[in-house]
């Protein structure tokens, strides 16, 4: 038979139990974009057939299927029959542990629920009080995939991606779609912006790719 202190000090440790699980299940800005960054960090090569559909600066467009090669920390590879633009980051998931200096800013600037899962969005601004650029970040708070960026400079989003992600060896979180929006054609006196989207088949994973693969790429 528990006496009234034991029970009162059973409470209190479930009350600390409690509050401890509580804090755990609501991760920092910081610990919610470290977690995204680890995750495609697992991915150390890659290769797949890609597809891309274009409509930058006129009328829409279909590139034919090319094969892409990825190899960390930034070496991209295309093998094509025909010339090949695309976004790079389209081809590097937005390569977000390069792109984010360290020290950034990063906060809490909203969350939603899509299908019972807490969607978290972001905003991170580089190191330096006079940086204009930031980036606003959704990510998934269950697999911790990357879903929607923007790319802000002042009061100008210079582009969006938008993710879609499929599961490969039911380990790795690959992005099977990605959609980028520039609402204005690179260049000084760039013109009328557009959509390119790309879509990911045939993915091997960290098979090892040789540097040599890369030679003479940039």
């Amino acid at each position: 038979m528990l006496t009234r202190p034991a029970w009162t000090g059973m409470l209190v440790a479930l009350g600390a139990l409690a509050l401890s699980a509580t804090v755990w299940s609501a991760p920092t800005p910081n610990e919610i974009l470290r977690r995204a960054i680890d995750l495609s960090a697992e991915v150390k090569d890659y290769a797949a057939q890609v597809q891309v559909q274009t409509s930058i600066g006129g009328a829409p467009e279909e590139i034919p299927p090319f094969t892409v090669y990825f190899k960390r920390p930034d070496k991209v590879r295309i093998k094509s029959k025909s010339l090949v633009i695309v976004p790079r980051d389209a081809l590097t998931f937005g390569n977000l542990s390069k792109r984010i200096e360290e020290g950034a800013e990063v906060s809490l600037i909203g969350t939603k629920t899509v299908n019972g899962v807490v969607h978290y969005t972001l905003k991170v601004r580089p190191k330096g009080d006079g940086a204009e650029e930031r980036l606003l970040v959704t990510i998934d708070g269950q697999r911790f995939t990357v879903q929607h960026m923007e790319v802000v400079t002042g009061q100008t989003v210079q582009a969006t991606f938008d993710w879609r992600h499929t599961l490969i060896a039911g380990r790795y979180w690959m992005p099977s779609v990605i959609t980028c929006v520039v609402p204005k054609a690179p260049g000084a006196n760039g013109g009328k912006g557009g959509t390119v989207t790309v879509t990911f088949n045939g993915y091997q994973v960290n098979a090892g790719l040789s540097d040599a693969l890369f030679e003479g790429t940039q």
